[in-house]
């Protein structure tokens, strides 16, 4: 018998895993018996560099450059790569992967009329610590608040997350000059919020049409009369020169029911040595 060479292994591989569909391993997928057997639709030849194999589908005419270096990949998928790479109908793959995708909705208002008008809010320049910044008058604002990005710029110490910290900063406004509490949040179009508190302790007067800003009051008033609430503050502090008369009070408040039974007013402890009977075997029951 004459000598006939082995071929390619790479070659004689990839032309039968594509063409008999094999399905890689783990995946649970069953063959289609029933589709239809096209005969041979794959090929595949070296490339010009020993790094690459060239594969070919000719029922669709496409052409792939497969590197080598995935054919030496134990887990390389080929049938997938294959179809992730080429431009194949989605009826030729093996399986439909559905998405139940949703459109998250905005909560942000937005207008659709394209010609609807709205007046700018009041916004005015106020220096604090020397530096110019930007501040909203917001007559609906509980608080003043102010930035955690201008806190940094300032360089002071302030919580960054959330609104339970604030800063007493030098502020100045028109005739306004004093220190000023602010809380600290996160702000996106402005630098601070004068809210309520600034409004009523200073008298000032906001008006929109035209644009003005008047302070009646140089120096903060008091909060005080008919107008004023009081919010409750979620906010817990520690204070660690505490700490020793809470252990002291707790232990008083855990001694009448930590000590031994004998000395507290609970009934004694006995042994189950009782039995209910809920089943009496000698009553009758008249018919």
């Amino acid at each position: 018998m004459a000598n006939r060479a082995m071929g390619d292994v790479y070659e004689t591989a990839i032309t039968y895993l594509l063409d008999n569909c094999i399905y890689f391993p783990g995946d649970d997928l069953e063959p289609d018996h029933t589709k239809q057997v096209l005969g041979q639709c794959f090929c595949a030849y070296p490339g010009i560099s020993s790094k690459f194999y060239m594969v070919q589908n000719q029922l669709h005419g496409l052409l792939f450059t497969l590197p080598v270096k995935c054919l030496r990949k134990p887990k390389f998928d080929l049938y997938r790569w294959i179809c992730k790479n080429g431009d194949i109908p989605e009826n030729e793959l093996i399986f439909e992967l559905e998405l139940n995708g949703i459109q998250v909705p905005h909560d942000q208002y937005a207008v659709k009329d394209p010609k609807h008008k709205v007046p700018c809010p009041v916004v005015v320049e106020v220096v604090v610590n020397g530096q110019p910044a930007k501040a909203l008058i917001d007559s609906g604002s509980l608080a003043d608040f102010i930035s955690n990005m201008l806190i940094d710029q300032l360089k002071s110490c302030c919580s960054r997350f959330s609104v339970n910290w604030g800063i007493n900063i030098d502020f100045a406004y028109q005739n306004v000059k004093e220190k000023w509490y602010f809380d600290a949040t996160n702000l996106s179009n402005y630098d601070l919020i004068l809210g309520t508190p600034f409004l009523f302790q200073h008298q000032v007067t906001v008006g929109f049409n035209p644009v003005q800003v008047i302070v009646g009051s140089p120096e903060s008033l008091p909060l005080q009369g008919p107008t004023i609430l009081q919010l409750a503050s979620c906010s817990m502090e520690i204070y660690a020169e505490q700490l020793e008369q809470v252990q002291i009070m707790l232990t008083e408040y855990a001694k009448p029911i930590c000590g031994s039974a004998k000395n507290t007013d609970l009934p004694p402890l006995r042994v189950i040595n009782h039995q209910i009977p809920l089943i009496d075997e000698n009553h009758v029951i008249p018919w």
